[in-house]
């Protein structure tokens, strides 16, 4: 290994290992030596298979397996590979950069559907991975149209806060759109007990979860989930698991963990929603592990 001589060094600790031997050190640089001999595939698998081996002995994967384990994928130039291998980094290394990447990564697959991008936005904002003024303006329009006018405030809000608002040539069409955003608002509080009432009565799966979904975000809990579990329940809904993944995202803002991980664990759409259920299971663990430790 210390001349270069990848190929050799691969065989020589593979050798090594059949004859019993165990050193730690010395079996780390198998994979290493694989991908340095240009194996990739091999070497893929061999970390692949030392970090399920750490994590089912409870000890963290070292930095330099994650990142061989992406590596190697690159290299092979197998996105599906690399961007399951950037969700491992994040459950250990959780930046925003490595955040971002993995989400655009997971937005831009083939048939992830345009319908999940304010969903989309929620993981980022949720991650720290917005930092464009654009990235704001678009979220809140998004929200808007969704019919949650206090969940577009919140993105309006945030990117003052940051200030990305306010100042430069786009500082007038942002302050249209705070505006717009105060009287929607204003509008919508005025009618939320009426247009519980109304999705009560029209029985509509998609109004139930709708409804429920937006009294959600004003906080109002104990009314907003019951309508988006009767909605479920109810069935014939136009997007069945992207309802279960705003379920999860409720659940989220509930301040239930573990109902949480269980919706997003449910999906199991072609759209996207399944990607971004596992996406949001591996922020909240990482939440969750971060407040016990």
């Amino acid at each position: 290994y210390t001349a270069k001589d990848y190929g050799r060094a691969a065989s020589a600790i593979q050798q090594y290992q059949s004859a019993g031997g165990n050193d730690a050190q010395t079996i780390g640089l198998y994979a290493q030596s694989l991908y340095l001999a240009g194996r990739y595939a091999e070497a893929g698998a061999e970390t692949g298979r030392q970090i399920a081996a750490a994590e089912a002995a409870g000890r963290r994967p070292t930095d330099t397996q994650l990142q061989l384990l992406a590596n190697c994928a690159l290299k092979q130039h197998d996105m599906q590979a690399y961007t399951a291998a950037l969700g491992k980094v994040v459950t250990y290394t959780p930046t925003p950069q490595y955040w971002l990447d993995l989400i655009l990564r997971t937005a831009g697959q083939p048939g992830f559907s345009t319908a999940l991008d304010l969903d989309v936005y929620r993981l980022r904002k949720a991650t720290g991975t917005m930092d464009k003024a654009g990235d704001y303006m678009e979220a809140a329009q998004l929200a808007l149209q969704a019919g949650f006018p206090n969940e577009a405030k919140s993105f309006v809000d945030e990117g003052y806060a940051k200030k990305l608002f306010g100042t430069g040539p786009d500082a007038a069409r942002q302050q249209r759109l705070k505006d717009l955003v105060t009287t929607k608002l204003a509008e919508d509080k005025a009618t939320l007990d009426e247009g519980e009432k109304a999705a009560l009565a029209r029985g509509s799966a998609d109004a139930l979860v709708n409804t429920g979904f937006n009294l959600v975000t004003y906080g109002q809990i104990t009314r907003g989930l019951p309508l988006i579990l009767q909605g479920i329940q109810k069935g014939g809904l136009k997007y069945p698991d992207q309802a279960r993944l705003h379920l999860g995202y409720a659940y989220l803002l509930a301040g239930q963990n573990a109902a949480a991980l269980k919706a997003f664990g449910s999906l199991q759409g072609k759209d996207g929603s399944r990607q971004l259920g596992d996406l949001w299971q591996i922020k909240v663990r990482s939440a969750v592990k971060r407040t016990a430790g």
